[in-house]
């Protein structure tokens, strides 16, 4: 049985081996965009480290949570969410956004990706989110195939 619960500290190395399985294209674009921050980027040490910064950083903010699922005591997904102020237009308060969600292409097709987005819904209405925005790369296949269910 799939159980998800709340990212800590210690699920830093599931969570980059998961990470690691991204489409190659979001990497690639993940990497520019480091590459515009640190120099060089070649080092993946620092990579590394600079995901493990910005892991635990989001795991204190309040309006931030990485939810993983989890299959006898093995992580094998992840969603990460957001709250933040909508635009004016909107005029709902705050939206909610679904950064980034993976799944251990083992377990593709179980209803991982569904069970997280159904935990998803239910943080969203916790924080009063009355609008939730989900963004990919036009490139990431997989992404594409989940987020049209």
């Amino acid at each position: 049985m799939i159980k998800i619960r709340r990212a800590n500290k210690e699920d830093f190395e599931a969570y980059i081996a998961l990470h690691n399985q991204l489409e190659k294209s979001q990497l690639n674009m993940i990497n520019q965009i480091l590459k515009k921050m640190m120099a060089p980027i070649s080092d993946k040490k620092k990579i590394k480290n600079w995901h493990r910064n910005l892991y635990n950083k989001y795991l204190i903010k309040k309006d931030f949570v990485t939810l993983f699922a989890i299959d006898k005591d093995r992580i094998v997904g992840f969603i990460e969410l957001q709250k933040r102020p909508s635009l004016p237009i909107h005029k709902v308060g705050c939206v909610g956004d679904i950064c980034n969600l993976v799944v251990d292409k083992k377990y593709e097709g179980k209803g991982i990706a569904g069970l997280l987005k159904k935990e998803s819904d239910k943080w969203f209405k916790k924080k009063k989110c009355k609008l939730v925005s989900i963004s990919t790369y036009v490139e990431n296949k997989r992404s594409l195939i989940i987020y049209k269910k």
